[in-house]
């Protein structure tokens, strides 16, 4: 996806799935939701680590 949209757009879609997995666990399956969440939210923060070691060198 990164190598298609680029960096700062595949973060903000993993920012919005967490908030809609999160939001939409209350209503659905809060188990698989919440750790969809966590995925998202995982991966969005080693993409930020990417941008910050990118922007340090």
């Amino acid at each position: 996806m990164v190598s298609v949209f680029g960096l700062p757009a595949t973060m903000h879609f993993c920012i919005l799935n967490v908030w809609k997995y999160r939001k939409r666990a209350i209503y659905k399956n809060k188990e698989e939701d919440m750790k969809k969440s966590d995925w998202y939210m995982r991966t969005y923060n080693e993409l930020k680590e990417r941008v910050s070691q990118e922007g340090e060198s």
